[in-house]
């Protein structure tokens, strides 16, 4: 059963980013072919941690293009995993994956990733530089991680 506009989201990408301006519309192109091989609900949340070049606008105009996609923007430079937290404090997914820019996203590991949603309480991360997360979570939600840390 599809989910109507304005209900919770099922899955949610948190996507933080800082001055990709020229690579942002390639990526996002890539995660919104992705996503609705695992799901007709998504949302794609990008969270500019005070980037200093154009990503802020390209990121606006992507929103504009694409219902999907959402933008967030920390006023100073604050880090990934303050970038994450803002994330998930404004998500509407039931289901977290934290999706590095600067990797290409990998249909395999989203199918991985989203076969586990199911698992009570599970964290799945990939790399160990992530951040661990300590809060923001509700019981039954899964949080993945992809990739590496932005720049």
């Amino acid at each position: 059963m599809q989910e109507s506009i304005g209900m919770k989201s099922q899955l949610s990408i948190i996507m933080p980013v800082r001055n990709i301006q020229d690579s942002l519309a390639m990526h996002v192109a890539e995660m919104l072919e992705l996503l609705p091989e695992l799901t007709a609900s998504f949302e794609l949340l990008i969270v500019d941690d005070a980037s200093e070049d154009r990503t802020e606008e390209v990121g606006h105009e992507l929103t504009r293009r694409y219902p999907q996609v959402r933008w967030l923007r920390l006023t100073r430079r604050s880090g990934v995993a303050e970038a994450v937290r803002m994330g998930m404090e404004h998500t509407d997914g039931e289901v977290i994956f934290v999706q590095s820019p600067t990797e290409r996203p990998k249909a395999q590991q989203l199918s991985e990733l989203w076969k586990l949603r199911n698992d009570d309480e599970i964290v799945v991360t990939q790399t160990p530089s992530y951040p661990p997360m300590s809060d923001g979570l509700q019981s039954g939600s899964a949080v993945g991680a992809m990739g590496s840390d932005p720049p």
